[in-house]
């Protein structure tokens, strides 16, 4: 029974050591925030084609 404690406490450990890093991450990096930018050109770009189209 003490195995089945050590390996349940082990485990919740796991679980929470790797779901901290993503809870800090509430920032974007720079790279996503270029995705971002280059994405919203490309609606941009797709809106400026339909209103030509029109």
């Amino acid at each position: 029974m003490t195995n089945r404690k050590f390996l349940a406490a082990l485990l919740a450990a796991g679980v929470l050591a790797l779901s901290l890093p993503l809870a800090a991450c509430d920032e974007r990096s720079p790279a996503e925030k270029v995705v971002d930018s280059i994405d919203e050109a490309g609606k941009d770009i797709g809106r400026a084609v339909e209103d030509a189209a029109d």
